[in-house]
């Protein structure tokens, strides 16, 4: 399953059980799919990334290529800040990145370096 179709999965899942207190919004769902439009126009060979639903408000979207691993946290609240985090495995090297509504800036320089990483060639 893709990135987009498990989306779509846990959209319809969020719809169907409000009643049971389900633990996410279909709000942070938009964000997702949104935010993986917009890292699709950048970086349009960028690898499907793992997903995984946090608490209510939260999906992280996970790469994982040889040393390198970065993680994406989309928050529901797109007036906080998005984060990036990248880790290598070899040699420990890691990097934050907090940004304001990320995919609606310029993403840093050091950040788009290793987003490459993740792309196919």
């Amino acid at each position: 399953m893709n990135l987009r179709e498990y989306i779509h999965q846990e959209r319809e899942t969020a719809r169907h059980l409000p009643v049971l207190g389900w633990w996410f919004t279909d709000g942070v769902l938009q964000y997702a799919e949104h935010d993986w439009d917009r890292l699709l126009e950048q970086f349009p060979t960028l690898q499907e990334p793992d997903a995984c639903l946090g608490d209510r408000y939260n999906v992280m979207l996970t790469w994982r290529k040889d040393e390198h691993y970065l993680e994406y946290e989309i928050i529901e609240d797109h007036s906080k800040p998005v984060e990036f985090f990248y880790r290598n495995t070899n040699t420990n090297e890691v990097a934050g990145w907090d940004i304001e509504q990320c995919l609606n800036e310029q993403l840093p320089k050091d950040l788009v370096e290793k987003m490459m990483l993740f792309t196919q060639e």
